[in-house]
């Protein structure tokens, strides 16, 4: 079995790769960032990570698989990196902390909305991040 990208017919593209790339465009329009062209420095990198995980965790349409992607990373301490990393004031990445919130807050008052048991089916995400949002 071949895997080369010459075994592929010329100027095919899977249905599934464009659907792909249509969401996340999707998720980083509507969360208005969008990674730089070049990176130049470690904030620029740490800012380029963040994104990704926002668009990683956004990418699903259904509810449960964002909590349980979410739930994933918070798993391997992610609110506790947020937290160190929305204290040290850059923009681009104090805009990614709270793009993370935002959304999980908003998955929140989705989880809110459903039934009880299909609520506690779902892993548990705390409210809001332990940070200061003061200037």
């Amino acid at each position: 079995i071949s895997t080369s990208k010459s075994s592929a017919p010329k100027g095919s593209d899977f249905p599934a790769t464009r659907e792909i790339r249509s969401q996340l465009t999707r998720n980083a329009s509507s969360t208005h960032v969008l990674p730089p062209v070049e990176v130049t420095n470690e904030t620029q990198v740490v800012a380029c990570i963040l994104i990704l995980i926002n668009a990683i965790i956004g990418f699903p349409e259904e509810l449960k698989p964002r909590v349980k992607l979410r739930s994933d990373f918070i798993r391997l301490h992610l609110l506790d990196v947020l937290a160190a990393l929305h204290r040290e004031r850059h923009v681009d990445i104090v805009r990614q902390v709270e793009v993370f919130e935002t959304e999980m807050q908003a998955d929140n008052e989705e989880i809110a909305l459903l039934a009880p048991a299909e609520a506690a089916a779902l892993p548990q995400q705390p409210s809001h991040l332990q940070i200061d949002h003061g200037g």
